[in-house]
């Protein structure tokens, strides 16, 4: 039952949540939303995510990239409020960088990361985001309605499944 805890306590003894390689991700994943954006748009897109993770840099992302709503999919509630206000203060800090590389205008960064600045729980984090967390959650068992959803994205997870798992996956997608 602590194992996740424990799992938390030693990633931050190993710095595995330090400030820069989040904006390092920050700014690598942008690129490659950038270049997903050309083929699918984002803006107004509902999103499948799978693999939240500790810090909800991808949810959080696809929210600045203007889609509609992201259901991101952990198979253990992972997120914690003070991972999650870090990542808006760096990217807070970086919002011309963010508007250089999406090509969104500073004005409307600015507008949706305010409304991510207010929140004292994860829930109307989330909400506020266009997020529905779904932790504990099975990405392969979403129930969503066929055909609804425009765009089935993962960043550093597939790797750590099983064959079984990422055939459930496709399969779901």
């Amino acid at each position: 039952p602590k194992g996740e805890e424990i799992n938390y306590i030693l990633q931050r003894i190993n710095k595995s949540h330090n400030e820069d390689l989040i904006k390092e991700r920050i700014v690598d994943l942008l690129k490659s939303m950038k270049k997903i954006n050309k083929h699918i748009p984002l803006k107004g897109a509902t999103v499948v995510e799978i693999g939240t993770g500790w810090e909800p840099i991808c949810s959080v992302l696809l929210y600045l990239m203007g889609v509609k709503i992201c259901h991101t999919y952990d198979n253990v509630r992972h997120v914690r409020l003070h991972l999650a206000k870090i990542l808006v203060r760096i990217i807070d800090d970086n919002l011309d960088e963010i508007s250089k590389i999406t090509s969104i205008t500073l004005s409307t960064l600015k507008k949706r990361v305010s409304k991510l600045k207010i929140h004292s729980n994860l829930d109307d984090f989330f909400l506020s985001a266009n997020i529905v967390y779904h932790a504990p959650g099975d990405a392969s068992r979403t129930d969503l309605e066929e055909g609804s959803v425009d765009l089935v994205y993962s960043h550093a997870v597939l790797e750590h499944v099983s064959k079984k798992t990422v055939y459930d996956l496709i399969k779901e997608s």
